[in-house]
């Protein structure tokens, strides 16, 4: 992997029990919803207006990741326009990049089922377990040409570990909200 975003290779087993791998994609989720509320705080603070609500909800306006990435960069550069500096400007587009490259693995859980799936190889005695997987019918998330290999599998492990890398992203995105603006 070459980017910490990256999707995880597939688990060779998944999780004997399904309310294991629910409650992993619960975490997973509430974890990201912790990054988004970080960067709202963000925005609310290139606005110079803190934690006022109606702020906060301007930057919830955008229905998906990606609007409310461009609202944020709208008001990121009119903050970095009036107070240039490019270690700040740079530190932020690195941080908005792995927003953005999180927020794909974000969309892999929001938008996969659990269910039974068949672990083991060629050489390995075949094991039914549980795992998120994407929906059959979003070819999207299927091997091209290959309609029935799909390109992500997560068990609780690999659930587990994508919630904490969100949890260290939230932390990144207060450090920097921190470090430019003192709350």
């Amino acid at each position: 992997m070459s980017n910490p975003w990256d999707r995880p290779p597939g688990p060779q087993t998944g999780d004997p029990d399904i309310e294991t791998t629910y409650a992993a994609v619960g975490l997973v989720m509430s974890r990201w919803e912790e990054v988004e509320l970080e960067l709202c705080y963000l925005y609310a603070a290139f606005k110079g207006q803190g934690d006022d609500i109606s702020v906060l909800r301007e930057y919830g306006s955008g229905a998906i990741f990606n609007a409310r990435k461009a609202i944020l960069q709208s008001k990121a550069e009119t903050y970095f326009r009036a107070s240039p500096s490019q270690t700040n400007e740079g530190n932020f587009c690195r941080l908005i990049t792995a927003c953005e490259g999180f927020s794909a693995r974000r969309n892999d859980i929001a938008h996969g089922v659990v269910r039974l799936t068949v672990f083991g190889g060629k050489d390995q005695p075949s094991l039914t377990q549980y795992a998120l997987g994407p929906s059959f019918y979003d070819p999207r998330r299927f091997a091209p040409g290959e309609p029935r290999m799909t390109e992500y599998f997560y068990s609780s492990v690999e659930l587990k570990r994508l919630a904490e890398q969100f949890a260290a992203l939230e932390d990144r995105v207060s450090t920097f909200r921190v470090a430019l603006f003192g709350h």
